[in-house]
């Protein structure tokens, strides 16, 4: 990412500017503890991911993500009030529910 789209994208717990790294994202407050690894369950996250994560809080569906067990799925990513992320599986419905549902917690 240039310098330019890292003065926009803000902290999701403080609202300070974050530092993109190709490993990491992290807020440049030294108080906050909050960061994002860009790579996530076998999947790295490229810039626009990233910057769709920090500026919506919530990202369409992504395929190329690969479980625990070995097998790829699909999800959402979106960042939740205490700024961690959350997977968002299409198509599984809550109990008495419709649409997407939250399964796990990153």
């Amino acid at each position: 990412m240039d310098n330019k789209n890292q003065i926009r994208l803000v902290c999701p717990r403080c609202g300070v500017p974050v530092e993109v790294h190709q490993k990491i994202v992290k807020c440049k407050n030294s108080k906050c503890d909050w960061g994002l690894w860009r790579t996530i369950a076998g999947k790295y996250l490229p810039d626009d991911v990233v910057e769709t994560l920090l500026t919506s809080g919530r990202t369409d569906v992504i395929s190329g993500f690969v479980g625990k067990s070995g097998k790829p799925f699909s999800t959402a990513l979106q960042m939740n009030e205490e700024g961690r992320l959350d997977f968002i599986f299409p198509n599984r419905r809550p109990h008495g529910g419709h649409g997407l549902r939250l399964v796990k917690k990153w």
